[in-house]
């Protein structure tokens, strides 16, 4: 039953997360500013937020459709690259109606970008079973503007992570 509390709240296994931006264009013309641009630093004034759907595909074959905004992600350029025509970014994905897994705001990072997926995933369970809130981090199958590629999916830290964790809302401390 869909509409059931247990159904809404399952942990489901992500299959493919597909994003179509809808702006194309601007989303384009934004990854050539940056690669183009000669400092190492991606400056925030590329960091725009466009619009997108994305269709998420979960193991048992279900899969749900959301209106989302999302953004290039990182400071540096090892976020970014450009190969055989393609254009390969980290980014910040914001939910604008429901959410996978109970996250709403969550980042997708390239391979290499956070060390190496499975360390960074080992982490963040460890983490997680010594008492630490962590955010919860798997690598998945990424499809942007018809793009495959295997990211690193990992929930911002905010208030989901909280309830998650059956926390109260209050102020978060992140350390580095």
């Amino acid at each position: 039953n869909f509409y059931s509390k247990d159904y809404l709240f399952e942990k489901k296994k992500i299959k493919l997360i597909d994003i179509k931006v809808n702006d194309y264009r601007g989303w384009q013309v934004n990854n050539i500013r940056i690669l183009t641009n000669n400092s190492h630093v991606i400056s925030e004034k590329f960091k725009k937020r466009f619009n997108s759907k994305i269709i998420v595909y979960f193991s048992d074959k279900s899969s749900c459709t959301y209106q989302a905004k999302i953004r290039t992600q990182g400071d540096l350029k090892d976020h970014i690259f450009y190969k055989d025509g393609q254009v390969f970014q980290s980014l910040d994905v914001s939910l604008e109606d429901g959410h996978i897994n109970n996250i709403v705001k969550f980042k997708l990072f390239l391979k290499g970008t956070r060390g190496k997926e499975e360390d960074e995933v080992f982490m963040t369970e460890l983490l997680r079973e010594f008492g630490f809130l962590a955010p919860r981090t798997e690598v998945v199958n990424v499809s942007l503007n018809n793009q495959k590629i295997k990211m690193l999916f990992q929930e911002k830290i905010s208030k989901e992570l909280l309830e998650y964790n059956k926390r109260r809302e209050g102020p978060i401390l992140e350390g580095d």
